[in-house]
């Protein structure tokens, strides 16, 4: 095999080489993709549904009478009323 032949092949196996580690890093990408939207998903919902009990709690509260003030309010309330119990 002449030195050219030799080149040749060996440039060959270095293509194939590169694209097949290419190809494993494209699947690993996708893997690391599909991971992460299924975690962004996951935590979508778990947002969606904290945020329903938080809205549920709230409203069970103001059934019973709660007030909700921002905390501005609740401090010029506080600072009003001194001898006022927090909560009562």
């Amino acid at each position: 095999m002449d030195a050219a032949a030799a080149i040749a092949a060996k440039n060959k196996q270095l293509e194939a080489e590169a694209i097949k580690k290419a190809e494993e890093e494209l699947a690993m990408q996708l893997r690391v993709d599909k991971l992460n939207k299924e975690a962004e998903e996951q935590l979508k919902a778990k947002q969606e549904e904290a945020t329903k009990k938080v809205q549920q709690a709230k409203e069970s509260l103001e059934a019973n009478g709660a007030e909700f003030v921002s905390q501005e309010e609740f401090a010029k309330l506080k600072r009003e009323q001194p001898n006022r119990k927090v909560g009562a």
